[in-house]
């Protein structure tokens, strides 16, 4: 499964980009007979490749996320886990895979990317 987000790179998949003149040696596949039937003049189909996304979410543990204002519910973890899991629906809607590493201090817990809600 590919995901949503247009590639710069030209590939040659269903989703059209644009026209771009003929240059000797190109590949005449891909040249548009109707626009040559308009013109008189060569224009090949150009293409843009749909490419995969990995988000990988960051999200600190370390003690100083625990701080809470006087009168707040919520930490300043509590924020950032909604946050993430915000950004992490939002990327799994898109068919992208989302990863999570867990850092305080040093490397704690890493979940490879994947396009499964867990």
């Amino acid at each position: 499964m590919t995901g949503r987000h247009r590639s710069r790179l030209q590939g040659f998949s269903a989703e059209f980009a644009e026209h771009r003149e003929y240059v000797a040696g190109d590949d005449v596949r891909y040249v548009d007979w109707k626009v040559f039937g308009r013109s008189d003049r060569y224009f090949l189909k150009q293409f843009e490749d749909e490419t995969n996304f990995s988000c990988w979410l960051v999200l600190d543990t370390s003690e100083s996320m625990s701080y809470r204002s006087t009168g707040t519910p919520c930490s300043k973890l509590d924020h950032a886990r909604r946050a993430a899991t915000a950004l992490a629906w939002l990327a799994l809607r898109q068919a992208d895979a989302v990863g999570l590493v867990t850092v305080a201090g040093t490397l704690k817990n890493v979940l490879p990317p994947s396009t499964q809600p867990s």
